[in-house]
């Protein structure tokens, strides 16, 4: 069994794209020069090269000497099926210093993410919510999804709602939506795309690739 490393989050996007069985090949045959074994890596590292390879740093679980290990771009990456076109799209959540990095398909609708972020957080889903342009106001967005729209309450002409609006129509890499759910507490999370890449891995479920910081209590001193 081997342990993840702990990647940048450009190294983490392609780490995330080689299977599984590959990952761990990789990480369990590592040569050390320094005892010439090559049994893996521990504490390790990962920073996307310039050239697409990924770098792992790290050190010898028999020595503790330095290793280090390439992987090639495309290195344990299967092959893209012939009339295959699902796509991942890679999202940055953020809220003061929690951060999460979450991958859905282009199958998956606004109400998906939401949901995703919902469980990320551990937060119980009962309340609205809505995607919104305005970062600081999202009560003057121009562009605008939400909850109330797909349950007939009051919401404003052309709100297309969350529950039908696939994200792949929605999202491009760069761009940034507000989150906001409970309009009550204000809960406010910055939603960026980060990447919209074709894949051969074939997921119908969002994957939760990274998680950073202490996410925000939703009812403080409640105990579920």
């Amino acid at each position: 069994m081997y342990i993840t490393p702990t990647f940048t989050p450009a190294a983490l996007e392609r780490w995330a794209k080689i299977t599984d069985d590959s990952k761990e090949r990789i990480l369990t045959h590592i040569y050390c020069g320094s005892c010439t074994t090559g049994r893996g890596i521990r504490d390790a590292t990962g920073e996307l090269h310039a050239s697409g390879c990924i770098i792992l740093h790290g050190f010898c679980p028999d020595c503790g000497g330095k290793v280090c290990r390439v992987v090639e771009p495309g290195e344990g990456v299967p092959p893209v099926r012939k009339g295959f076109t699902q796509k991942a799209l890679t999202f940055h959540i953020r809220r003061e210093s929690f951060f999460v990095t979450l991958v859905h398909s282009d199958k998956h609708t606004l109400e998906d993410l939401a949901e995703t972020i919902i469980r990320a957080v551990d937060f119980d889903l009962d309340h609205c919510f809505g995607f919104y342009d305005k970062l600081g106001r999202p009560g003057a967005s121009k562009e605008e999804y939400t909850l109330f729209a797909d349950i007939g309450e009051e919401s404003n002409p052309g709100d297309p709602g969350v529950q039908t609006t696939a994200l792949v129509d929605v999202f491009r890499p760069g761009k940034k939506l507000i989150f906001l759910f409970d309009y009550g507490h204000d809960w406010r999370f910055d939603v960026t795309c980060k990447s919209i890449e074709e894949t051969s891995s074939k997921f119908r479920k969002p994957k939760v690739l990274e998680k950073q910081g202490t996410p925000p209590i939703q009812y403080p001193g409640y105990k579920h």
